[in-house]
């Protein structure tokens, strides 16, 4: 039987370790977030600043995430700068998810029809107003599922944090392995809190999707049930009427 008591034992230790995890995520989504929309739309732009996001992206998508925080971590006291291991974490964490946040952007700006900005600027539609309005409301649609996934990758990226002193959940379950020896229940314990969070991330994704995405021809009334509505001897398939056509030309 796996004894579980030293969980209990030190369960306020642990779900504070949670809550911190829990926040560094929320941080750490929010900071990526916000420069990921307009450094996404810069990198489909052409000139210098383009290729510039774009060698950024590739430099934090390359770089491991351990190297980065332990570049942060001693390099900021090298230049005078000595700041909290959580604001370490916080800022080593957030510059490297701009660099795959952007590209879910990115992802999102490419889904959307071409012929939209054609579309917009024929109008006369400013170009702001545009991407506000018209353009980025399509592309959320799109980048939800990536976001949502980068979203998850956040939160596990969160349990390299504990190796620059940072007592989040993983660093919190090795200081009490370190004092008790009971690596199994504390590594348990953890593993369900981690699957619990990601479980939450998911379940968001799917009440974003049902809540933004567009409804696919499954969710829609049938041809056949529309026809019975309106009294009107219409083809069920468009192949039907593209036959009764040919038809009529014949």
């Amino acid at each position: 039987m796996l004894d579980t008591s030293v969980v209990f034992d030190n369960l306020d230790l642990l779900l504070k370790a949670t809550g911190l995890t829990v926040l560094l995520t929320f941080i750490v989504i929010v900071v990526s977030t916000v420069f990921a929309f307009p450094l996404g739309i810069l990198r489909q732009t052409t000139g210098a600043a383009a290729w510039l996001v774009a060698g950024f992206s590739w430099t934090m998508r390359a770089s491991p995430t351990l190297v980065l925080l332990y570049f942060v971590f001693y390099g900021l006291p090298q230049m005078g700068y000595l700041v909290p291991a959580l604001t370490v974490a916080i800022i080593g964490l957030s510059i490297q998810s701009i660099g795959y946040a952007l590209e879910v952007v990115r992802a999102g700006i490419m889904a959307i029809d071409p012929r939209q900005h054609d579309a917009a600027k024929a109008l006369g539609i400013p170009k702001a107003h545009a991407w506000r309005s018209i353009l980025l409301p399509q592309a959320f649609v799109a980048l939800i599922p990536p976001f949502f996934n980068n979203t998850i990758h956040i939160l596990q990226a969160t349990t390299i944090a504990s190796v620059i002193t940072v007592r989040e959940l993983t660093g919190e379950t090795n200081n009490l392995i370190g004092l008790t020896y009971r690596a199994v229940p504390l590594l348990v314990f953890s593993a369900i809190v981690y699957l619990i969070l990601a479980s939450i991330l998911t379940g968001l994704q799917a009440l974003a999707e049902r809540r933004f995405a567009i409804p696919g021809p499954q969710h829609r009334p049938s041809v056949r049930r529309r026809q019975l509505r309106i009294g009107l001897d219409l083809p069920l398939t468009f192949g039907a009427a593209d036959h009764d056509e040919k038809e009529v030309r014949a």
